[in-house]
């Protein structure tokens, strides 16, 4: 069984694999839950993507622009199983 920490690496890793168009950076654990009965970790985390525009942005003062992501990640082998837009509140 995998901990939090290691369930962390994984959905970083897949996201750094999956992501086309600019890769992510300043990426942030913004929540870990789980294992649930299942034994599945949730884990959401929040990236800028490079060149995306928001260095831009944060140069002319804005808040650079976030993205969040929520992935669930098997406990077991530590495999990610699932990625969806995390909206923020």
């Amino acid at each position: 069984m995998i901990g939090p920490k290691e369930a962390v690496r994984a959905a970083a890793q897949f996201l750094m694999d999956i992501q086309a168009g600019g890769q992510p950076s300043d990426i942030i654990v913004e929540e870990i839950e789980g294992p649930d009965q299942f034994g599945l970790w949730e884990v959401t985390l929040s990236f800028r993507r490079l060149g995306s525009g928001s260095e831009l942005q944060e140069a002319l003062g804005g808040a650079p622009e976030r993205q969040y992501k929520r992935f669930r990640v098997d406990g077991e082998s530590g495999k990610v199983v699932s990625m969806k837009f995390a909206a923020v509140s």
